[in-house]
């Protein structure tokens, strides 16, 4: 997935201006409660994009600001009706696979997020069955494909944690799972592969 350019969408007000206007919403509107969290970078990522938005687009966006934990059991109980998305890297640790906070299947409490995919799903069970990389991988495209086309768990910007190391020490790094919930960080050591 390193290099993958199929999944970037563009900075382009003009391109946004016309696809609002397509769908008569030339004089812009409001989208509410945008849970951002109370402080930090979630908030202060979401007030410049709103910013922009307004000038740009005339989109107000109203943050949610409220903490996590008066938040989520709304999600859960699946009430919430604002925008479910993010302005940076999700907080879930790098071991966890995307489609699993999407998927009954792998959820404790039978789902995450307050969504239920079926796709998700399938993408779970499909890789239990298999130890072949290609095929894991494979599967791994199929879902960001599918979570891509219909915009599931979105993040408007994301911040990169990336992990810098010394190429003439370390010839490969292959850092697992291949949708884990951070753009970079320090993950899968035991993939380190020495030059010497």
């Amino acid at each position: 997935m390193d290099g993958d350019t199929r999944w970037n969408i563009p900075f382009d007000c003009e391109g946004s201006k016309a696809l609002l206007a397509k769908h008569g919403l030339s004089d812009g509107f409001t989208i509410n409660d945008w849970w951002a969290g109370p402080t930090g970078i979630n908030v202060e990522t979401g007030e410049a994009m709103a910013a922009t938005w307004l000038s740009e687009l005339n989109v107000k966006v109203e943050l949610d600001r409220q903490i996590y934990s008066t938040w989520r059991p709304g999600l859960i109980s699946r009430t919430v009706n604002g925008v479910h998305g993010g302005f940076s890297p999700g907080t879930a640790p790098p071991t966890w696979p995307s489609e699993w906070t999407w998927s009954a299947v792998a959820s404790p409490a039978g789902y995450n997020s307050g969504n239920e995919l079926p796709q998700a799903s399938e993408i779970v069970l499909a890789k239990e069955k298999t130890t072949n990389q290609e095929e894991l991988e494979k599967l791994t495209l199929d879902w960001v494909d599918f979570i891509f086309e219909e915009r599931f768990g979105f993040t408007i910007g994301t911040i990169p944690e990336n992990t810098i190391y010394n190429p003439q020490e370390i010839v490969s790094w292959e850092m697992r799972p291949m949708t884990n919930f951070r753009v970079g960080g320090m993950k899968s050591l035991e993939n380190i592969k020495l030059a010497k």
